[in-house]
C-alpha cells in the first residue's frame, strides 16, 4: 500500500510538469473569472489574461456569455480586440445591441483589430445617440486610417451637436490626411479647417484643436515641398553630369587626330613643292584649327557645367539641411506636447515657467522670421521647457532669455 501511494505522487508530479507556468496561470485566472464574486478581482483576471495573447482567447470568449457585470464584460471585449484575434469578433459583435458602454467597447475593439472590413459598423456607430460610442468610432477610424469614411468624418466635424465629438473628428481627419499623403485632401482640408476655425471662436478648446491641425498640415506641406525640391535638384544634377560626360567623351574623340596627319602638318613646309601635299596640308591645317576650336568650346562648356553641378551640390546640401530642420521641429512639437501633459503639477511655479516656454515655442512662426532663426529659437524654447519640467527653474529662465535675444 505504501509503495502504491509513492507511485501515485510521482505520476501526479509528471502531470504538472507537462504544463508550462503560463498554462497553469491561465487555468488559475480562468477559475477566478468563473467563480470569484468580486467584480474588481474578475476585472484584474481579465487584464492578466490579456497578457497571454491568443492563448487566452478561448477563455475570454467563454466568459463573454457568462459575465453579467457590464464593466467586466466591457473589459473582456476590449481585451479580445487588443489581442487582435478575429475569432472573437463573431462572439462579441452581437453585443452592439447592448448598452452604450458595451457598444463603445465593441467599436473600440474593431479599431484595435484594425481591419477595414469593420468600417460599415463604424459608419453606423458615427450616428449613435451616445457621444461615447461616436467618439470610439472616430478613434477606431483614425487607427485604421482609411479614406473610405473621410467624408463621414467631415460631416461629423461640421454638424455634430457635441463639441468634443467635433474636435475628435478634426484630429482624425488630420491624421488620415497625413497618413495617406493625398495632396488634394491636404488642400481641401486646410480650407475646411480655416472655415471651421472662424466659426469656433465660442468654443476655445475646439478652436485650439483646429489650429493645431492646421499647423500640422502646414508643417507637413512645407516638409513635402522641401523633399520635392531636393529630389528635383538631384535629378537636375544627374542630367548635368550626363551632359558633362557626353561633352567630355566628344572632346576626347576630337583630340584623336591620326598620327600620320599630325606628321604631315609638321613637315608640310618641307614638301611645299608638291601641289597635292600643299593642298592636303591646307585642308589639314584648317581641320586642325576647327578641331582646336571645338576642343576649346568643349572646355568652356565643361567649365560651365562643372560650375552648375557645384551649385547643384550646394543646393542639394542646403535642401537636406532644411529638410532636417523641419523634421526636428516636428519632433520637438510632439515631444513638448507630451511634456505639457505631465508638466502641470502642484508646483505652480514649475507649471508657469513651463507654459511660458511652451507658448513661446508655438508662437515662434517660421513664416514671420524665416526657418533658420525660427529653428534656433524653437530649439532654445524647447530646451528651456525641458529644464522647467524637470524643476530647473533658474536654468530654464536663463535659456528662455537667450532665446528671446536671438536675432
Amino acid at each position: 500500500m505504501q509503495q502504491k501511494k509513492k507511485t501515485t505522487n510521482v505520476e501526479s508530479s509528471l502531470i504538472v510538469e507537462n504544463f508550462s507556468d503560463a498554462d497553469i496561470h491561465i487555468r488559475e485566472l480562468t477559475a477566478t473569472l468563473k467563480n470569484n464574486i468580486n467584480s474588481e478581482v474578475r476585472l484584474s483576471a481579465v487584464s492578466q489574461l490579456g497578457e497571454y495573447g491568443k492563448k487566452a482567447t478561448t477563455v475570454l470568449i467563454d466568459a463573454l456569455n457568462e459575465e453579467k457585470n457590464e464593466v467586466v464584460l466591457s473589459e473582456i471585449i476590449k481585451t479580445l480586440g487588443n489581442i487582435g484575434d478575429e475569432v472573437g469578433v463573431g462572439y462579441f459583435i452581437e453585443k452592439l445591441e447592448g448598452s452604450a458602454v458595451i457598444r463603445a467597447s465593441v467599436i473600440s475593439a474593431f479599431g484595435m483589430i484594425g481591419s477595414s472590413k469593420y468600417l460599415p459598423y463604424l459608419r453606423k456607430a458615427l450616428e449613435d445617440k451616445d457621444r461615447r460610442v461616436r467618439i470610439e468610432a472616430i478613434h477606431a477610424i483614425a487607427r485604421i486610417c482609411s479614406l473610405e469614411l473621410y467624408d463621414d468624418l467631415l460631416n461629423i466635424s461640421r454638424n455634430d451637436t457635441d463639441a468634443e465629438v467635433r474636435a475628435e473628428s478634426v484630429e482624425a481627419l488630420v491624421k488620415i490626411a497625413l497618413y495617406n499623403q493625398n495632396q488634394k485632401i491636404f488642400v481641401e482640408l486646410r480650407k475646411e479647417l480655416i472655415l471651421q476655425e472662424e466659426k469656433s471662436s465660442k468654443v476655445p478648446f475646439l478652436q485650439m484643436v483646429i489650429l493645431e491641425g492646421l499647423k500640422e498640415l502646414q508643417i507637413f506641406s512645407d516638409y513635402e515641398d522641401v523633399i520635392s525640391d531636393r529630389d528635383n535638384i538631384y535629378l537636375e544634377k544627374q542630367e548635368l553630369e550626363k551632359q558633362l560626360k557626353t561633352i567630355s567623351d566628344k572632346k576626347n574623340k576630337t583630340r584623336e587626330i591620326p598620327s600620320y596627319r599630325r606628321t604631315n602638318i609638321f613637315y608640310i613646309s618641307g614638301l611645299i613643292l608638291l601641289i597635292t601635299v600643299i593642298i592636303e596640308g591646307i585642308f589639314l591645317v584648317k581641320e586642325a584649327n576647327i578641331k582646336q576650336k571645338e576642343i576649346q568650346l568643349s572646355d568652356e562648356k565643361i567649365k560651365v557645367l562643372e560650375a552648375k553641378i557645384t551649385l547643384q551640390n550646394d543646393q542639394e546640401q542646403q535642401a537636406k539641411e532644411t529638410t532636417a530642420k523641419y523634421q526636428q521641429i516636428k519632433d520637438m512639437e510632439e515631444e513638448i506636447n507630451k511634456f505639457a501633459i505631465n508638466a502641470i503639477s502642484d508646483n505652480t511655479k514649475v507649471a508657469k515657467v513651463f507654459m511660458k516656454c511652451h507658448d513661446a515655442f508655438f508662437n515662434t512662426k517660421i513664416k514671420d522670421i524665416g526657418l533658420d532663426l525660427a529653428y534656433r529659437k524653437k530649439k532654445y524654447f524647447f530646451d528651456s521647457a525641458q529644464l522647467a519640467s524637470s524643476g530647473k527653474i533658474k536654468e530654464a529662465q536663463e535659456l528662455y532669455k537667450q532665446a528671446e535675444e536671438l536675432k
